[in-house]
């Protein structure tokens, strides 16, 4: 017996010493590829004139003040910054790698005490390879939403672990303290949740006593003084109500308060299926409930405050005029603990038919292995990894085939496979095929100039500092300032040179400037480059006048 528990543990920890190098390989792998894009570069960029100013309270783009966020993730990349010595594509996506890998490591370590460790493992793992978050949230992982989500995780996991053990100080403390740390990351969507949370909480609980506490009033004192600390010293550059307002006009043009599409209805209805596209390839399990067997899923703790975490919570997001998937990635531990419930529950009473569902599912595996052999034939690749990814999925096909106790870990060692073929594979050759090399760009753009400095220049626009909802617009004033740019040229040419480039709204002669040539009226300049530019539908020229 003893002898047989010893070999069961010591088959776990192969299984997760084994997922872990291969889940990690499969991120770093090429992760220098592609450019980057989305708000890559803007988190970039403001961390590396961060950096190089040594302002650490008042975020900069092109040397200007940047108001849209405050600064928690920039201090986090410029850490990253300053501990590598580089400001590569690497080093701006690996924290989110760490960030995900910590998010569900406690999700893990709190779920166990609630659910037997299966379930908790299961919930942890389904977190760390959903489609969404493993494909593309991790490829572009210079983006702020996973480390915000996990901040996000933390304040609710708080509410739930320390109000089960009716420990109301460490309660308030801790979440309003996560809560702060969210409010100086993205602003104020960690308000909504705070609100919303809590009234799941006094469900849960059935009360809303709760709420009257005077340990709620330490809570919210931790938030004022977090939060006021920084506003404090941010006051010395600019007043606090700039910064504050236009957080919340933000949060409003991201919902449906400031949305004004006709297509909200719409998108309200199509959100469903939006998250269990999201929920992939785990919202597949979903097909087993065709056949209905009590599953008595109100009764565990962890997976009631789930629901009602999902129930209270969701809402923003579903009803949103702007319905991204990254803005949930918060709720994915949630999801995936009801999901990883329900498959256990539907496991001991229809072991063969679970069986069945994932060999079945399995044959995507033996896809995946035809598509990497086939490969070569269509597209330029490396044949030394064509060659180790069929052997790996050839060996994980036959093992995979050959047993059914295991099928559900199987499989998520295949999806980890599968991330490995399109990392070491197909990210290469996106980056190749990529219409828009903003390096090679900048190269071009050195050689023209004969490397001298290049400054952003366009008409000024202005920044309105208002609160703008459908029933009225409040104004408080409006400075000038650059217009939304590519922000991939400024950071490959940082990379390309070491200097920060500036912003200018008027031409002096002998300087090079950059602009987008549907803003440049003056016919009198030299114009030195141009290329033009598919996303916008316009020409980049560098010019002189």
């Amino acid at each position: 017996m003893i002898n047989e528990m010893s070999a069961k543990r010591k088959g776990v920890y192969i299984f997760l010493i084994s997922f872990l190098v291969l889940y990690i390989l499969s991120v770093l792998i090429n992760l220098n590829y592609p450019l980057l894009s989305g708000e890559e570069p803007r988190r970039a960029l403001v961390s590396i004139e961060m950096l190089h100013s040594g302002n650490y309270i008042m975020p900069s783009i092109f040397g200007e003040d940047y108001f849209n966020k405050p600064p928690i993730f920039n201090w986090i990349l410029t850490g990253f910054f300053y501990i590598t010595g580089s400001e590569s594509e690497w080093v701006v996506r690996l924290p989110s790698l760490l960030f995900l890998l910590i998010f569900a490591g406690t999700h893990y370590f709190i779920a166990k005490k609630f659910l037997p460790k299966t379930i908790a493992a299961l919930s942890s793992l389904f977190t760390l390879t959903s489609a969404d978050i493993y494909f593309y949230a991790l490829q572009n992982g210079g983006e702020i939403d996973i480390f915000y989500a996990l901040v996000v995780y933390l304040q609710a996991i708080s509410l739930f672990y320390f109000g089960h053990y009716r420990r109301w100080l460490y309660f308030f403390l801790a979440s309003y303290l996560f809560c702060a740390i969210g409010f100086l990351t993205k602003g104020f969507p960690s308000l909504v949740f705070q609100v919303f949370t809590l009234l799941a909480v006094c469900v849960y609980h059935r009360s809303i006593k709760y709420l009257f506490r005077w340990q709620h009033l330490a809570g919210i004192s931790i938030f004022l003084i977090v939060t006021g600390v920084y506003l404090y010293f941010f006051s010395f550059y600019n007043p606090p109500q700039r910064l504050l307002i236009n957080l919340l006009n933000e949060s409003f043009k991201k919902s449906a308060v400031g949305e004004r599409s006709e297509k909200l209805w719409s998108k309200a209805f199509t959100y469903p299926a939006l998250i269990l596209k999201f929920l992939l390839p785990w919202s597949l399990l979903l097909l087993l409930l065709v056949k209905k067997i009590r599953l008595h899923i109100w009764s565990n703790p962890l997976v009631r405050f789930s629901i009602l975490f999902i129930i209270f919570n969701i809402g923003v997001y579903w009803f949103t005029g702007r319905p991204k998937l990254r803005y949930v990635y918060m709720f994915l531990p949630f999801f995936y603990t009801i999901l990883a419930y329900l498959y256990w529950k539907y496991k001991s009473h229809y072991f063969s038919t679970i069986s069945k569902f994932l060999k079945y599912t399995g044959f995507l595996f033996l896809l995946i292995l035809g598509g990497v052999v086939v490969l070569p034939f269509f597209l330029n690749v490396s044949i030394f990894w064509v060659v180790l990814m069929a052997v790996a999925l050839l060996i994980f096909s036959y093992n995979y085939f050959r047993q059914s106790r295991f099928s559900i870990w199987f499989f998520i060692i295949g999806v980890v496979l599968t991330r490995l073929v399109y990392a070491a594979l197909i990210v290469p050759v996106e980056h190749e095929r990529s219409s828009m090399r903003y390096d090679l760009f900048i190269k071009e753009i050195g050689m023209a100039n004969n490397h001298q400095p290049v400054t952003y220049w366009s008409p000024a626009d202005s920044l309105d500092f208002v609160i703008d909802v459908k029933i009225n617009k409040w104004e408080y004033e409006s400075l000038a300032s650059p217009p939304e740019f590519h922000y991939q040229l400024p950071y490959y040419y940082h990379r390309a040179t070491g200097d920060i480039m500036q912003y200018a709204s008027s031409i002096q002669p002998n300087q090079t400037y950059l602009t987008f040539k549907g803003w440049l009226k003056d016919s009198s300049v030299t114009v030195l480059w141009t290329s033009h530019d598919l996303k916008v539908g316009d020409a980049l020229i560098l010019f002189k006048k």
